[in-house]
């Protein structure tokens, strides 16, 4: 089986993992960034009559906005790759058949969700930098 994506006799233009990057390197990004952040602040925000032994880091803060820059880089990648395979799709020289149909649509729903998922980290990186931690 190929990694690519052929009609007839041409040339592959746009691979799966290109087209399935754009769809889910956001959405990704972004769970991985809600579940650590989200076991950072309760640890760090534990209930007063809760000893903590060993706190993670010093400044709780710092990484959590460090990790959404992070989180964010990956998102507008997958949004990149996404817009690019949009692109190439539309310019390729083929014939339109239901291949292409699936790439177009790959495509365009990877845009979509990747914009969607980036204005999320956005978002949730302002709530990082601007909202008391514990509160």
């Amino acid at each position: 089986m190929t990694t690519a994506l052929r009609v007839e006799s041409h040339p592959p233009v746009i691979g799966y993992g290109a087209l399935w990057f754009g769809i889910l390197a956001a959405p990704l990004a972004w769970s991985l960034l809600l579940v650590v952040n989200y076991a950072m602040a309760a640890q760090s925000c534990a209930p007063e009559g809760m000893v903590l032994n060993h706190p993670l880091f010093a400044s709780v803060r710092l990484f959590e906005g460090m990790l959404s820059l992070v989180a964010l880089a990956i998102a507008v990648a997958g949004l990149v790759t996404a817009i690019r395979n949009r692109v190439v799709s539309s310019n390729a020289e083929v014939p339109h058949d239901v291949v292409w149909n699936r790439v177009h649509f790959m495509s365009l729903f990877g845009i979509v969700v990747s914009a969607l998922f980036v204005n999320g980290i956005v978002l949730h990186g302002l709530g990082v930098v601007l909202i008391p931690l514990c509160w």
